[in-house]
């Protein structure tokens, strides 16, 4: 189950309010115990209505009081802005992962996982160096992509509850259900998937502009060349009640409404869409290299950068049998300064 839950109409006993710098429900239960998660509230939900401690209870009031809406300005990660926003952290990483082991002169062998081994093979072989093309190769080599953009799709829905609150003063009650991938990306790119209260959705409705909403349908579901609608183009063709909408039905409200809402508050749309990737999606608080982390291999990375010391290494005492190098003490690297390893 997805961390999730929302503030729907339902009330309950308690000190329970929405806490506009961390976007979440906190406050404390009639009964004491603490609302310091969108899970927590769920269970808090669950428990007041009778239900009990049980995750299934929970899934079952989702599923019940919730539906699954699909964000169709998410961009996905090819060739995009978030996938920019990545490769650009990523490369920031490899530069500066090069600069601890190359620049001596700000930089201690211990700073890096393999400068110890590093510094006491370039001492005596200065041809030898690991640039950070090779360490961006080897962290390319040792990363699930997946999961990274599956974390950069949650860090993604973060932020668009964020920006709907700070850009448009509009309180978006919304979380990460799932992100789906395409096999190939010939004609299709990822999607976010996010879970929105009914209550939220039918107040979307009311407030959205029916010519507004009209104007979108037609944009979206028209058929036209190379394109075959597989819904109607109009309202009146689509179902009566709301909750008989799919979500891709869904997801055309939640356009339309955005669209009117960023009206409503002067801001352009394209504008909102730029910073959702450029200022949301990574605030400056290391959110994109957090994205990195979720999918990547550190002992794989820096164990193939270790067999390319282990290579160099070898090239070397091949060629000099009688200068060979020193053990190498991880524990006390001082004893071989002489190396290029000791402290200054």
């Amino acid at each position: 189950m997805s961390k999730l839950t929302f503030a729907a109409s339902i009330r309950f006993p308690g000190n329970i309010a929405w806490n506009r710098e961390t976007h979440k429900w906190t406050g404390t239960l009639a009964d004491g115990r603490t609302v310091a998660s969108y899970r927590a509230l769920a269970v808090a939900r669950a428990v007041w209505r009778g239900h009990g401690f049980k995750i299934a209870d929970v899934e079952s009031y989702i599923a019940e009081n919730c539906a699954i809406v699909g964000v169709p300005f998410f961009p996905g990660f090819y060739n995009s802005p978030l996938d920019q926003e990545l490769d650009h952290e990523e490369s920031q990483w490899a530069e500066y992962e090069a600069e601890k082991l190359n620049d001596s002169k700000w930089h201690k062998p211990e700073d890096s996982e393999i400068g110890v081994e590093y510094r006491q093979l370039r001492a005596v072989m200065p041809s030898f160096e690991i640039t950070d093309s090779d360490i961006a190769q080897a962290a390319f080599d040792s990363t699930n992509y997946g999961a990274v953009h599956r974390e950069a799709a949650e860090q993604y829905a973060s932020g668009l509850v964020n920006a709907f609150s700070n850009e448009l003063d509009t309180e978006l009650l919304a979380e990460f259900e799932s992100m789906t991938s395409p096999r190939f990306y010939n004609y299709e790119t990822d999607r976010l998937w996010l879970h929105m209260p009914w209550t939220q959705l039918e107040s979307m409705y009311a407030e959205c502009p029916a010519d507004s909403l009209e104007s979108r349908i037609k944009a979206r579901f028209t058929s036209r060349s190379g394109f075959a609608s597989h819904y109607a183009n109009t309202r009146a063709e689509w179902p009566e009640s709301l909750r008989e909408w799919d979500y891709n039905q869904l997801a055309t409200l939640f356009s339309a409404w955005t669209e009117y809402k960023c009206s409503e508050a002067g801001v352009a749309f394209d504008d909102f869409e730029d910073k959702l990737c450029y200022e949301y999606f990574d605030t400056g608080n290391g959110e994109a290299m957090a994205c990195l982390d979720a999918g990547r291999d550190y002992e794989k990375l820096f164990g193939i950068l270790r067999e390319q010391i282990a290579e160099a290494r070898a090239e070397w005492e091949a060629e000099n049998p009688a200068e060979p190098l020193p053990y190498r003490c991880p524990v006390t690297p001082d004893l071989f300064a002489e190396y290029g390893i000791g402290h200054a």
